[in-house]
């Protein structure tokens, strides 16, 4: 593991920052009035990359909350209409969660808004190929977190 050079936290931090402002942007304009929030959104997205949704306790412990605070947040969804509960097939004691059909298409739309965004930003700049792998490891290290 390498030593990290001085600013290199400041301008990732700084990066994270934009990043979240241009998420926050696109999610404001393609929310049609449900504007979920940040920890909503968060759901959203991890709900998103699975095709038969997700165990109540599977999401609890991928955001790191308690089993009732994770139930809230799938309630609060679920209330605006944007993910449906069912029993667990294979446990019919658990709740297994999807987006609905509406939560897919926000997703679609926030994730569209937000790559238009970013390609509006980056389009001035020239990446070069050293960037572009930099950008590739910088994903790498921080693919924990998603």
């Amino acid at each position: 593991m390498g030593t990290i050079r001085p600013g290199v936290i400041d301008l990732v931090e700084d990066l994270a920052f934009s990043l979240v402002a241009i998420t926050t942007s696109a999610i404001g304009d393609a929310s049609e009035g449900l504007e979920p929030t940040f920890g909503q959104w968060r759901l959203v997205v991890l709900l998103g990359r699975s095709n038969e949704g997700l165990r109540l306790q599977d999401i609890a412990a991928a955001i790191g909350a308690s089993a009732p605070s994770a139930s809230r947040l799938v309630r609060r969804l679920q209330a605006r209409g944007l993910v449906t509960v069912s029993r667990d097939v294979i446990d019919r004691r658990g709740i297994r969660v999807a987006l609905s059909a509406n939560g897919q298409r926000l997703r679609r739309t926030v994730v569209a808004d937000r790559r238009r965004l970013l390609a509006a930003s980056l389009a001035e700049i020239e990446v070069s190929p050293l960037l572009d792998e930099g950008l590739r490891e910088l994903a790498r290290a921080l693919a924990a977190w998603r």
